[in-house]
């Protein structure tokens, strides 16, 4: 299939159809070799044009958009209540028995279609009633920032904005207050990376800055104190990375850099050093990980160097230094945030599509 598109270095971004001249397809669509999917325009293969005088059609690794409805009784990954606002390439944290997610690619009013615009949205997950809750926005619009839960309050840092901007900002919400409260910003930009609280600091680890193929030094916050202090950098480059805190350790997941990692790496805050990790069994960036009951779990995903989404899952057992596979999400998804609360993991929104933002908003429950 070929679709109407233009190449960033970040993938496919597709044109809205609505904003072309549609007489420019008739051609096209007498042709019958136009589909339209949702708000999105694709060409079958015999039929090329150009919008506006734009760009030519593209070719694209795959247009197939995947089906992410209900699940299969025989699929253990359940099926729980969508999200408010259908979102992706966002994080989310567990506070006090809910799960609170921010930001990412979604719908705002006026904006692109299919959620392609950043946005403030904050929203909370209650597992024990299976309802969400809209909360207050935002001081600004973000995705793929970095998120955290420290004594009480939700912090988040960086990341994207419209034009692909990279922020330095730090915010942190109250949820007594339903309130946002801005502090300090960071040393640098940074976006795509981890936030992982470890005692009494919070670690920001990978990720990339304004000049995308930046190598960045691992940065502690102090959030008693609103400071920053370097640590150790870690032993590889990685962005869309996710990371985790176990046994006074932090393990750094995956990711990528130049090509899609399974690698891992281990922080020893006491020695201030990375030492690898074993590999992960499958390549994934743009994944959600969490801890739960003493391992770490790991689902979804991309491969943008091939156009795939990941549908895998994996548990880490430290004590075994073992990976296992888990049973398949319903579909691939990276943008993706995992939370593991009381015994169930949950996978929240993310896209059905690799470097592209088809938002489901769909949430998924797997009991371990």
């Amino acid at each position: 299939m070929k679709l109407f598109g233009r190449k960033q270095s970040l993938g496919w971004v597709p044109f809205e159809p609505y904003s072309a001249k549609m007489t420019l397809l008739k051609e096209c669509i007498e042709m019958k070799r136009v589909i339209l999917i949702g708000s999105l325009l694709f060409l079958l293969a015999g039929c090329t044009t150009t919008v506006q005088g734009t760009v030519p059609v593209q070719e694209a690794a795959t247009a197939v958009i995947p089906s992410m409805g209900p699940t299969e009784n025989s699929n253990p990954w359940k099926q729980l209540s969508d999200m408010l606002t259908p979102r992706s390439e966002m994080h989310a944290v567990e506070l006090n028995g809910l799960i609170y997610v921010f930001g990412g690619f979604g719908p705002v009013p006026g904006g692109a279609a299919n959620g392609k615009d950043s946005v403030a949205t904050l929203e909370a997950y209650d597992p024990k009633t299976d309802q969400w809750t809209s909360l207050a926005p935002a001081p600004e619009a973000r995705d793929h920032s970095m998120m955290a839960a420290f004594q009480g309050r939700i912090y988040v840092f960086g990341g994207y904005a419209k034009d692909w901007k990279v922020f330095s900002n730090v915010w942190t919400y109250d949820p007594a207050a339903n309130q946002w409260t801005i502090l300090n910003p960071m040393p640098a930009s940074r976006t795509a990376g981890a936030a992982v609280t470890l005692g009494d600091h919070i670690y920001l680890i990978g990720g990339i800055t304004s000049q995308a193929h930046v190598i960045l030094p691992t940065w502690r916050y102090d959030p008693a104190n609103d400071t920053w202090t370097d640590a150790a950098p870690l032993l590889q480059p990685r962005e869309h990375v996710d990371a985790v805190a176990l046994d006074g350790l932090i393990y750094a997941l995956s990711g990528r850099w130049i090509e899609t990692l399974n690698t891992v790496e281990i922080y020893d805050p006491v020695k201030d050093q990375w030492t690898p990790g074993v590999p992960m069994k499958d390549k994934r960036a743009g994944f959600g990980a969490t801890v739960m009951n003493g391992k770490i779990y790991v689902a979804g995903g991309e491969l943008i160097e091939i156009g795939k989404t990941v549908k895998s899952a994996e548990e880490f057992d430290p004590a075994r230094q073992t990976w296992s596979s888990l049973p398949d999400l319903p579909g691939g998804l990276h943008g993706v945030p995992l939370i593991g609360f009381e015994n169930v993991l949950y996978i929240i929104g993310g896209s059905a599509r690799a470097a592209d933002m088809i938002n489901w908003g769909r949430v998924f429950a797997y009991q371990p």
